[in-house]
């Protein structure tokens, strides 16, 4: 949120889990920030379209909102599009 994209982008990789452990598209969540944070939209794209196959009820919601806010605004600084009221697309809790 702060800017720093090279460490942002690594404890991104430092949560990724074991497949066994990759609950409710976890994986897909984090290589969509990843792919968010170096500005690749077509792999944003298909980490959603991945992370849609995979999400369950629940956190699983939250998390594709969260990418789906990524892509709506894309290009914008991550702080904005994670935070900002037209970005946001996580379902009302």
């Amino acid at each position: 949120m702060e800017g720093d994209t090279p460490t942002a982008v690594e404890l991104f990789r430092l949560s990724l889990k074991p497949p066994e452990e990759n609950n409710a598209g976890w994986n897909e969540y984090v290589r969509a920030n990843i792919a968010f944070l170096e500005g690749d939209f077509e792999r944003l794209l298909n980490e959603r379209e991945a992370l849609s196959a995979m999400a369950r009820p629940g956190y699983g919601d939250i998390n594709l909102g969260v990418v789906n806010g990524l892509i709506a605004c894309f290009g914008r600084t991550y702080l904005d599009a994670y935070t900002t009221a037209e970005c946001d697309r996580r379902p009302m809790q």
